[in-house]
């Protein structure tokens, strides 16, 4: 993915679009946010839902440099002229369709931890399933959020980054809580350190294990494995 593929490379008149609406859509994108992202009414419009359907198709099997506006609309059944009346451009839909797939996951993991007790490894089980069977699913999905999205544009960059970070805060307040379950909770200790660490390793774990990268196929396994190291490390910090 290259930094050409950024909202200001984006090209107007693409193969597939009507090159005097093109020069006129600008006062038509009156129902897209300029700071990008979904309002609720456009999340429930059936042709966003079916833009968002295609981004997730293409993106994730195609790639994003390879995958055009024209295509976007053919697999969405939509005209370009829709396509503009939701989304800003190609990194605009890109960012609905990973925000959109960020959400499922993180909602899957909010539900799966809920009511759990609060111990390293049943936590840590729970999220691990959840996350990595998300991404095993759809292998879509993972594309879209550990390959695609980088280099798309700045903004996206920023973005994902953030998300990085909300998901390494999560994984820190899991760890609190369960150092003050066990009364071990303490204030100079900066559970950060280790969230980032777990959370960077078990992303790594997953692009390998995508890759083929990995010495076991074994989903369950790599789980075990990987939960013993998160209790070693959450439970002596």
């Amino acid at each position: 993915m290259g930094a050409a593929g950024g909202v200001g490379a984006e090209s107007v008149d693409e193969p597939g679009e009507d090159p005097g609406f093109a020069r006129g859509r600008a006062g038509e994108r009156g129902t897209a946010e300029a700071a990008g992202g979904m309002t609720a009414p456009q999340e429930q419009s059936p042709q966003l839902a079916r833009l968002m359907d295609a981004g997730l198709q293409l993106f994730g099997t195609a790639g994003y440099e390879a995958t055009t506006i024209r295509a976007l609309c053919s697999s969405a059944r939509v005209s370009t002229r829709d396509f503009y009346r939701h989304v800003h451009d190609r990194p605009h839909l890109f960012r609905a369709v990973f925000e959109r797939e960020v959400r499922r996951v993180l909602s899957a993991v909010t539900l799966a931890l809920a009511d759990l007790p609060p111990v390293v490894e049943v936590r840590t089980r729970a999220w691990l399933q959840e996350w990595m069977g998300a991404m095993v699913a759809d292998r879509r999905r993972y594309r879209v959020l550990y390959t695609e999205a980088v280099g798309v544009s700045e903004e996206l960059e920023r973005h994902r980054r953030a998300l990085l970070a909300a998901s390494c805060e999560l994984g820190m307040r899991q760890l609190e809580l369960c150092a003050a379950a066990r009364g071990e909770r303490h204030p100079e200790r900066h559970y950060e350190i280790p969230a980032i660490t777990l959370f960077g390793s078990a992303r790594e774990m997953l692009v390998r294990y995508m890759s083929g990268m990995l010495s076991t196929s074994d989903v369950d396994d790599l789980v075990d494995q990987y939960v013993r190291l998160c209790v070693l490390v959450g439970e002596s910090w």
